[in-house]
């Protein structure tokens, strides 16, 4: 696996952020809205986000992404995931794409799955991941 460290890092701020329900489809409290927070020790209620100014995910537009707006606060909040900008488009496209059926659950099991492509995990890796979110808090 490619940086195992930094994959169980992020699966623990899922895991984390899903049972203590501050995971939500808003640019905020999205996965990536929260990992950025974790790492940047910032209140997910204060967060001011500027990554979306570079990709941004949506239903009804699909994704967009801009490269040139990689700068200042965004990529300060970007870096501090230790994902590039592409990666963490993966995980918020796949955070998103079940938003219509409003079940947190299988958008997570997605956004595990990106990860594990990201990392190169695997499938025993990936089934241990996603067991941590069947586990009572």
């Amino acid at each position: 696996m490619k940086n195992p460290e930094l994959f169980h890092k992020t699966v623990g701020i899922l895991v984390k952020s899903y049972f203590d329900e501050t995971l939500e489809h808003s640019i905020c409290g999205c996965a990536v809205g929260n990992l950025i927070c974790a790492n940047m020790g910032i209140d997910i209620r204060c967060f001011h986000p500027s990554w979306n100014s570079v990709f941004v995910t949506t239903t009804m537009c699909g994704s967009e992404f801009h490269i040139n707006k990689y700068r200042g606060n965004a990529k300060k909040q970007i870096d501090s995931t230790g994902y590039s900008p592409y990666e963490l488009a993966l995980i918020e496209k796949a955070f998103e794409s079940g938003r219509l059926n409003n079940d947190m659950f299988s958008d997570l099991m997605s956004v595990v799955n990106a990860l594990s492509e990201i990392h190169e995990a695997t499938e025993t890796e990936a089934k241990q991941a996603k067991e941590l979110f069947t586990l009572t808090a």
